[in-house]
């Protein structure tokens, strides 16, 4: 099962690890100052940033993936999520 889990992570798609990453830093300076509304804030510059890459992808012709975004989305809130647990925790 493990294995599993560490073949996905191995496997992530470069796209998605940048949101992360980016996610990061968005978020540990959101949560860091507004807390809860930090998540909010997080989850909004990512939908912005969606949108943009729909408007995007509707300008050049390309094909759009909806799902794609939302696991964008995700990866991207990520980190927030992460850093508002480990804040109450501490």
């Amino acid at each position: 099962m493990i294995n599993k889990f560490l073949d996905k992570l191995f496997n992530l798609e470069t796209d998605k690890l940048k949101h992360f990453f980016y996610g990061t830093f968005i978020g540990f300076i959101f949560v860091l100052m507004f807390g809860w509304a930090g998540i909010f804030l997080t989850l909004f510059v990512a939908i912005c940033k969606e949108v943009l890459d729909y408007i995007e992808y509707e300008y050049d012709n390309k094909p759009y993936n909806a799902i794609a975004s939302l696991w964008d989305i995700a990866f991207t809130i990520a980190p927030s999520v992460l850093f508002l647990i480990i804040s109450l925790v501490v």
